[in-house]
Order: C-alpha cells, then sequence, then structure tokens
C-alpha cells in the first residue's frame, strides 16, 4: 500500500499544527514543515469515528487545500473507520467533488481470509451514567465475576471507564476482592512507567487512554472485558477491544457492557437470552438504540470559515509571489465550496472573532481544556507523585 515510499507515522493533532503553519520556531520552519507534508500522496487516518466535527472539517480543508495548491498531483485520502457514516464523506463528495468510495470487509470463504472477530459472550448491565454512577454497577456484578473466574482461575480481565476516579476506585476493589492478582492501573494519573507494566499484568483497569490504539495480544491478552458506554460509537470502539485474536489459553471470550438504563430497556426488547447474532446485527441495533448526541455539523457553517480563513492566510505566504495569485484563488474556493461563505464573508468573520478575542480557541486541534495539578500520594504508582490532568 505504502510501496516503500517514506513514510510518516504520527497523530492528527501534529498534522493539523504542521499544516496549519502553526508551529513557532526558527525562519522557514513553517515553510519547510509544509512543503513536507504537501509532498505525500498518501494520507491514512485511523479512527475517524472518534474524530469531533471541528476536527473532519480541519480534515477536509486539508483535502480541498492540497488539491486546490496542486489538483494534477494524484492523492488518496484513507479513513478507517468502525461506523463510516461520518459528514466528511458527502462534504468531500458533495461540496469538493472528489470520488469517494467505501470500502468494507465482507465475509469470505477464501483460503487466504483470514478470522479478524472471534467469538465471544456479551452481557448487558444497566447503569446510571448520566450521573457518573457505572462503578457502582461494576462492583455489584464482581461477585458474577468472581464466579467466572473461579471456573476460569488463570482468566484476564480488562476494564474501561470514562472517569479517572472510577478506574482508582475500581481498581481499589479488585486488589481487595481478588488479592493474588496483580492489578494495573492506565490513566492520566499513571506515569509511562506504570503504564506498560499495567497492560501486562492480569487484570488492567483504565479510561479512554487504551480504547484506542492498544492491541491486547502476546503477553497483555485479555478474556473478560468491562467497559462503560454512554454513546454508540464507544460502545462499537469498546467492544471491539476483545476478541480480535486467536488466545493462548482455552478460555471463552465475555464482554461486559455498562450501559444507559433506556438503551438497555431497548436493546432486552429485541434481544434474547443466548441468542447468536452478528457484528454487524449488533452494532445495527446499538445504533438505533442510543439518542444522536448533538453532532454540530453547524460548525462547518457557522465558525469554520474564520478558522479556514486564518489558515488561508498563513499558507498563502508560504509560496512565492508569482505563485500566490492562483494559490490564493485555490484556497479560496475550497473556502467557499465546504462552508458556503465568499471570500469576503469569511474575512468579515475572521476580522470580527479577532477583535472579540475568540479566534485563538479555534486554531486547536482539540480545544484548549482545563488543566490542573495534582498530588497523587496513594503510593501505588512507581513515578512522580506530582501528575499534570
Amino acid at each position: 500500500l505504502m510501496n516503500w515510499q517514506p513514510t510518516i507515522l504520527t497523530n492528527p493533532d501534529i498534522l493539523f499544527y504542521t499544516f496549519f503553519g502553526l508551529y513557532q520556531g526558527p525562519e522557514g520552519l513553517s515553510q519547510r514543515l509544509f512543503s513536507l507534508v504537501s509532498q505525500y500522496r498518501l494520507f491514512i487516518f485511523d479512527e475517524f469515528h472518534l474524530y469531533n466535527v471541528k476536527q473532519m472539517a480541519d480534515v477536509a480543508y486539508l483535502v480541498a487545500t492540497l488539491h486546490s495548491i496542486s489538483p494534477e498531483r494524484g492523492r488518496i485520502f484513507i479513513f478507517a473507520s468502525a461506523t463510516p457514516d461520518s459528514p466528511a464523506r458527502d462534504w468531500l463528495r458533495d461540496s469538493l467533488h472528489l470520488p469517494v468510495e467505501i470500502v468494507e470487509g465482507e465475509p469470505s470463504d477464501a483460503l487466504d481470509a483470514c478470522t479478524i472477530a472471534y467469538p465471544l459472550r456479551l452481557t448487558l448491565l444497566p447503569a446510571d451514567l448520566r450521573r457518573w454512577k457505572g462503578v457502582e454497577t461494576l462492583l455489584e456484578y464482581l461477585p458474577t465475576l468472581q464466579a467466572f473466574l473461579s471456573k476460569h482461575p488463570r482468566a484476564r480481565l480488562v476494564t474501561i471507564l470514562d472517569s479517572v476516579a472510577g478506574a482508582v476506585e475500581a481498581a481499589r476493589a479488585l486488589r481487595e476482592l481478588f488479592p493474588g492478582k496483580a492489578v494495573g492501573e492506565v490513566h492520566g494519573l499513571s506515569s509511562e512507567e506504570e503504564r506498560a507494566e499495567a497492560l501486562r499484568r492480569p487484570f488492567t483497569v483504565g479510561t479512554s487512554t487504551i480504547e484506542v490504539g492498544i492491541d491486547f495480544k502476546g503477553e497483555a491478552e485479555k478474556d473478560v472485558l468491562i467497559f462503560e458506554a454512554r454513546t454508540a460509537a464507544q460502545f462499537v470502539q469498546r467492544f471491539g477491544r476483545l476478541a480480535r485474536h486467536r488466545k493462548t489459553l482455552d478460555i471463552p471470550n465475555h464482554a461486559v457492557a455498562l450501559v444507559p438504563e433506556y438503551v438497555y430497556h431497548f436493546l432486552s426488547s429485541c434481544l434474547t437470552e443466548g441468542q447468536t447474532l452478528s457484528r454487524h446485527e449488533l452494532y445495527s441495533l446499538v445504533e438505533e438504540a442510543y439518542q444522536k448526541p448533538e453532532d454540530f455539523r453547524y460548525y462547518l457553517r457557522a465558525h469554520a470559515p474564520a478558522e479556514f480563513q486564518e489558515a488561508r492566510c498563513r499558507i498563502e505566504t508560504l509560496f512565492q509571489l508569482d505563485d500566490r495569485p492562483h494559490i490564493a484563488a485555490g484556497l479560496e474556493k475550497g473556502v467557499e465550496a465546504l462552508t458556503g461563505k465568499t471570500g469576503g464573508q469569511a474575512w468579515a468573520l475572521h476580522r470580527r472573532y479577532k477583535e472579540e478575542h475568540i479566534l485563538q480557541p479555534l486554531l486547536t486541534f482539540r480545544g484548549s481544556g482545563f488543566e490542573v495539578a495534582i498530588l497523587d500520594k496513594r503510593g501505588t504508582d512507581v513515578g512522580f507523585p506530582a501528575k499534570r490532568y
């Protein structure tokens, strides 16, 4: 796929700051970084369903800009997603008139086909996630887990929870109930040393830190997964962490989903005890069960023109004077195609946001969160006790 060309493996934040010229450094650094990015012809965005609409808009603008600068240079953009129904698909196809193709894996009996998902048993538990009481439900479930472990004493467990406090409480309860099992914690207060070791322990308790990019195989192999799922996308993402590989131990895979009460009642009405169904069928039911969260698709028309205008100003300066006119025209065309706003309207919005000092938060990939210093006195981690979270 990569044709043995030079390859960069990075996260989308780095690509965003590089492409939008936001790195501060020696003179000429922004130009060199932008020139480097524009040389690539294959871009792969993994876990695209976890991007919010602002991040999707930034990626769409990256595609539009590269295409407008050099439309003759063929490029391919691959968006890997567990739920491929993304608004970015329509933006690329309908607004930018780029060819978009959906590629999905299909069950196959071919000799060279490989298994990418093994059977597992799913248990649904109603939990008051709206009031952050998922851990209470998990603690109530521990006697049932104890029975499973009595039958399969070598079984290994991973839990994925939403809050650090919940993960800490769950880890404490597991240590008390199973004193012979080593419990590892992977969350915002875990040191780098602790994280690497925690994944290999029989019991691993974590937060969203381990829902992406962690493959539970080899020394980190797991048999039981307990997870909170506030949204359909979160359910699909976390559920998919288990039963991805053939295991060394002959222990059945078991997933326990802590879901909102209304989701539990909907799924209970559609499913029966012991029923067998495919992942595709399950995901369709899950999508139907959850209330649709606000996805802020209006962002592209409401605020993105100001952000794109800022990026356009930076990008234009990276080109020689004789190239700038056609580059500027292409960038303006891209902004208008995506947002429906003319160059003048984008300028006006950009100027107003700058005067009101509300432009800067748009020039980040994940937004500016509240950050605090915490002193961790539990003594359970070999890392430095002062943490930034």
